[in-house]
This record gives structure tokens, C-alpha cells and sequence, in this order.
């Protein structure tokens, strides 16, 4: 485990002691004991009973009373309603004492639309404070991978985007160089997953000079980071979809767009079914890859990969208390996580870019733009 879950679980024993004024160090000998009595893989983790379900057995075995816990989903859905709520009940406050002012009830429903989001926004800022002082952040426990990632958590990391040009290949795959000197490690591989354009036809010119300019690229990374062994997947990859004819939309085009890539690539991971029109992956003559990737790391094309995030994520999915747990019969995760989603920030650039980038990324500027839009409700009374 990293340096942060293993303080993480000894504050909580610690927590545990000041409470009910026991020893920790006999406490951590009940967990343990209680763990080597299990015969489930996740139970028999320690962790299982300091920030898992396993804590009210823990509380059981130490004589102590604790509350019994809201799920996870429950509290996500309470914030969803509650924020849902407060913002309706604002806009329409504000829209009513506009209409009693101005007498127009397509003026009071056209205020309403308008501060709607922005009411939002302020109510989601002043929750949020509220919740950052009140509650208590639980950590997502993760392993160690700063050394590298073992074979068996094997994970490619993917730009899943349509590619319409040379430059646009040249531009991704530079981006995917940067991610890699930014995670570097053993069993840790890159893919641009081009999506075609749509045309009139199954093969379009442009097509080409797409594929020509991708392996080139992918060809000359490989060579400058010397991953040409035909005994391994090569670092960095390039897949190219085919066209397939689309009754609805008249033309042919990749099927259902970036979900269907998506889906046509973990295809190719775990049954083998290669229906790209170009994969460099299959073209090294290496191990099917679908004996060997764990997990893979899906990206926008204007998303960055920082450093050691792709390892922490990997991390994260490959400790055993976040391990999925599948209910085959309805298809559902029912324990664990089969999904993962960092923490998305905006970066100094990117947040002025535009007015709609102003006002969600989170900056001072935010703030000035919040207090211009209180200036505006209270000029309309």
C-alpha cells in the first residue's frame, strides 16, 4: 500500500483508541485476528474493518456502539436533491419578486432560465464549503506502483477521438509521448484510438495520409524509447476504425461513434476480435494483449495525464477493497469499483478560453463573476 493509506489506517485505529480508551495496539491485534479468521478475500484485509463495511463487526468485537452508516448513494442522491431543490426554490423567489415588480410573467420565466444556472453554481460553491468544514473526506486506499506496475495490472492508456487530418495525428501522439515521460513505468502502454470521419464512402482519401502519418509517428516513438521487441506490446500504439454504413445518418462512419471505439477496443482486449482498419498493436506480433491488460485509462484529447496519476489510479483500482464484485445474474457491480474518476481540475489557460470556461473553473475570477450576478438579481428589485 502507498505511504497515504497506511497513515490513513493508522489515524482511524488511532481514533478508535481515543474513543472508547483502549490500546492501539490492541486494537490492531483484534484486526488482525478478526482478518485471519476470514475466508473472503476482502475480508481478510485489514483495511476491511477500519474503512470498509467490516468496521460495525470491529465496533461489535470491541464492546463499542457506533451509528449506523448512511450508504454512499444515499448521501450522493440527498446532495443531488438538496442542491436541485434550494436552487428551484431560489430562482423562483427571484423570478416571483421580479414578477411583482415588472408585472410580466414572460419576463419572471425568462429571469428564472437565466439565473438558474448561475443560482446553482452559487448554491453548489456554499454547500460545498459547508461540507469541506463539516465532513469528514475519506481517502481512496491505493497500492504502491511508484517502482512500476507489476505485470498483472497491465494498463493501456487511450485518446479515444475522431482524427481528421496529419496534424491532428502528430498533435495526439506528441500528447501521449508527454503522459508517458510523466508515468513512466514497466507494463504501462499508450494508444491513439483514431475514429474516422464521416463521408460518402467506406474509404476516403484522407484516410491515407491518416494511417501513413500514425504509424510513422507511432514508428518513430517506439524507436526513440526502444520498445521494438517483438516479444512485448509495443509502448506507444495506433488503431484506425473502418467505415460501416449508417442507414440514419446517410453515410458511412465508425459505429456508434466514441462509445462503439471504445467498445470495439475492449472487444479486442478480451475476446481478440480485431475490427480496426489499422492496429499496430496486432502488427508487432506480439502476445495477444487481451492475456495481459488489466485496466485501461480512457482520455479526451484535451485531457492531461499528470504526473503519477496514471499510476495512482492504477493503484487505487488494483487495491482489494476497491476490486469489483459482480452480480453476473443482473449485471450490476454490487461491491467495489469497475470505475474509477479522478479529480477533474481546470488549468490557468484552459479558464480563459471562454466565458462559459470562466465561470466553471473555479478561479478567483469565478468569484468576481458569482458577486456580478448577485449585483444583477438585486437591480431587477
Amino acid at each position: 500500500m502507498d505511504y497515504k493509506t497506511k497513515e490513513y489506517y493508522r489515524n482511524e485505529i488511532k481514533l478508535i483508541s481515543e474513543a472508547i480508551k483502549i490500546s492501539e495496539l490492541y486494537i490492531a491485534k483484534k484486526i488482525v485476528e478478526i482478518a485471519e479468521s476470514k475466508d473472503n478475500k476482502k475480508e481478510r484485509h485489514i483495511g476491511y474493518y477500519l474503512i470498509s463495511k467490516g468496521r460495525e463487526e470491529l465496533n461489535n468485537k470491541l464492546g463499542v456502539k457506533g451509528k449506523k452508516k448512511t450508504h454512499p448513494e444515499q448521501k450522493v442522491r440527498r446532495y443531488i436533491v438538496f442542491i436541485y431543490l434550494i436552487t428551484s426554490l431560489l430562482s423562483m423567489l427571484t423570478a416571483f419578486f421580479i414578477y411583482l415588480g415588472t408585472k410580466s410573467i414572460i419576463g419572471a420565466i425568462i429571469n428564472f432560465i437565466i439565473l438558474y444556472i448561475p443560482i446553482s453554481e452559487v448554491v453548489i460553491q456554499i454547500i460545498n464549503n459547508i461540507l469541506n468544514k463539516k465532513v469528514k473526506p475519506c481517502l481512496i486506499p491505493k497500492l504502491d506502483f511508484e517502482h512500476g506496475i507489476p505485470k498483472e495490472y497491465s494498463t493501456f492508456v487511450v485518446i479515444p477521438t475522431i482524427v481528421n487530418s496529419k496534424e491532428k495525428v502528430q498533435e495526439l501522439m506528441k500528447k501521449l509521448e508527454v503522459y508517458y515521460l510523466a508515468n513512466k513505468s514497466e507494463n504501462l502502454y499508450f494508444a491513439l484510438l483514431g475514429d474516422c470521419t464521416s463521408g460518402q464512402k467506406e474509404v476516403e482519401k484522407v484516410d491515407n495520409e491518416i494511417i501513413e502519418a500514425g504509424i510513422e509517428e507511432v514508428n518513430k516513438l517506439n524507436k526513440k524509447y526502444n520498445s521494438n521487441s517483438e516479444n512485448e506490446i509495443p509502448k506507444f500504439n495506433f488503431l484506425y476504425r473502418k467505415r460501416i454504413w449508417n442507414k440514419n445518418e446517410g453515410g458511412y462512419l465508425g459505429w456508434e461513434r466514441k462509445r462503439g471505439l471504445l467498445c470495439e477496443f475492449n472487444d479486442f482486449l478480451i475476446n481478440g476480435n480485431d475490427k480496426f482498419r489499422i492496429n499496430t498493436i496486432v502488427g508487432a506480433n506480439c502476445v495477444r494483449p487481451q492475456k495481459n491488460i488489466k485496466y485501461v485509462i480512457t482520455l479526451d484529447s484535451d485531457t492531461n495525464l499528470t504526473l503519477d496519476s496514471g499510476l495512482n489510479l492504477i493503484g487505487a483500482m488494483a487495491h482489494v477493497l476497491n476490486e469489483p464484485i459482480l452480480d453476473r445474474e443482473n449485471r450490476v457491480v454490487i461491491d467495489g469499483h469497475a470505475l474509477i474518476q479522478p479529480r477533474v481540475g481546470v488549468n490557468l489557460e484552459d479558464s480563459r478560453k471562454s466565458f462559459f470556461a470562466k465561470v466553471y473553473s473555479g478561479t478567483r475570477r469565478n468569484r468576481f463573476l458569482h458577486k456580478c450576478y448577485i449585483r444583477y438579481i438585486s437591480r431587477q428589485f
